[in-house]
């Protein structure tokens, strides 16, 4: 296999869990409980607006 091929593999995984991520944190805010503490709410609304925060905090499991 080319080192182009792979690269481009390896690249193209990355940018699918990044979306992945992304809209799982979108799931998550709109699920959050809104009660305190915020925690959960305030990670996962910053991931809103700073989509690389957002591609990372939609894997994590932060609770309601």
């Amino acid at each position: 296999m080319n080192k182009s091929v792979g690269f481009v593999i390896v690249v193209g995984l990355v940018v699918i869990l990044a979306v992945v991520g992304y809209i799982k944190n979108i799931v998550a805010v709109v699920n959050c409980d809104f009660a305190s503490p915020y925690k959960c709410e305030i990670v996962h609304g910053v991931g809103v607006f700073v989509p690389p925060v957002g591609a990372i905090a939609g894997w994590m499991d932060l609770g309601n």
